[in-house]
């Protein structure tokens, strides 16, 4: 699948009101959107990959519409680039805003040292904003 193109799911599909089964597919038990990293881990160092990811993800986000959030579950991930950083939660942060990123998206079980990378790939394509 190719993820590098942002696409809506419902004009995709030709429907005229949102598709919420690509949120399904991401959904746990807690009725929570949770994505595990570990299950993209092969593309964690990939700047090209994370722009697909961030594609990924900004289309779960278009498809929640602001009626939920999504959890980035690092669990089981060693330590993630700075480039992957940057390129997914960076330029995301950047895209939808540093206020509503920190609304949608949520990082969980990362290690002291992948939030730190994250947290400065953010600081920093903000601050390239202002």
């Amino acid at each position: 699948m190719d993820c590098s193109q942002k696409v809506r799911i419902d004009e995709a599909l030709g429907s005229a009101y949102p598709i919420n089964d690509l949120l399904e597919t991401i959904q746990d038990e807690s009725s929570v959107y949770r994505v595990s990293v570990s299950e993209i881990e092969e593309s964690l160092g990939s700047r090209k990959r994370g722009a697909e990811i961030r594609t990924r993800l900004e289309n779960y986000l278009k498809a929640a519409a602001g009626q939920q959030f999504v959890v980035l579950d690092f669990k089981g991930v060693g330590v993630v680039s700075s480039s992957f950083a940057d390129e997914v939660l960076g330029k995301l942060a950047a895209g939808i805003g540093e206020l509503q990123f920190r609304r949608t998206v949520f990082i969980d079980n990362a290690s002291v040292t992948n939030r730190s990378l994250i947290e400065r790939a953010i600081a920093l394509r903000i601050s390239e904003m202002g």
